[in-house]
């Protein structure tokens, strides 16, 4: 998978998501304002995250350790996003991250094991 499709993967899943949950945790958020603030975070996160992986490569042994490092980092920095731009409590913000970065995750892997039996 490309990063351009990985991102694409990303802000598919997780701005819906955000959107969704958004709407228990700040139920009085504008719409539009969410979608922008949820696909803001991805576009910020989503490069750390791949460079993220490369970057930690000498240093991390292991894949899963890697990505647990990147993914936590990005749970972590999109819950201040949603907390600093769209008012959501620190709890709300860590579900609505949590859950938007699992699907996404879980999805991705997912698609790697899939076009792994392709080929």
């Amino acid at each position: 998978m490309t990063q351009g499709q990985a991102l694409a993967l990303s802000l598919a899943l997780e701005v819906p998501c955000v959107v969704a949950l958004m709407r228990v945790h700040r139920p009085g958020a504008h719409l539009w304002r969410v979608v922008a603030v949820g696909a803001a975070a991805t576009l910020l996160s989503h490069p750390v995250v791949w460079h993220g992986m490369l970057v930690l490569q000498p240093l991390v042994g292991g894949w899963w350790a890697r990505a647990g490092l990147v993914e936590v980092g990005a749970w972590l920095a999109e819950a201040v996003v949603f907390v600093q731009w769209l008012g959501a409590s620190r709890r709300g913000a860590l579900v609505v991250s949590a859950v938007a970065n699992a699907l996404s995750f879980g999805v991705g892997l997912g698609w790697l094991w899939w076009s792994s039996q392709l080929g």
